[in-house]
């Protein structure tokens, strides 16, 4: 059995097939979770305001984005080539 993540024919190819098609969308909804999650515990122990104003901003960014198409991160990854979804398109 090889070390390698395509030994198992049956489990490999759909991890592999998941992280080939990651999309402008499914990166950045991944990026702002984490964004999100990290800022809110920042502050759940530092008590400091200032990241709670982040989360509040990253918040604001994902609500207005498919009002306004408008989302800085998508622009980025689309410029460094990541294929695009039908949302961010």
């Amino acid at each position: 059995m090889q070390n390698d993540i395509s030994c198992d024919n049956r489990v490999a190819p759909n991890i592999y097939r998941e992280l080939v098609t990651m999309t402008v969308e499914r990166i950045t909804f991944a990026i702002v979770g984490v964004l999100i999650m990290a800022t809110a515990g920042a502050y759940l122990a530092t008590q400091n305001v200032y990241f709670l104003y982040a989360t509040i901003f990253v918040g604001f960014m994902i609500f207005q984005a498919p009002f306004t198409k408008f989302c800085p991160l998508p622009m980025i990854l689309k410029m460094m080539g990541v294929r695009s979804g039908s949302v961010f398109g």
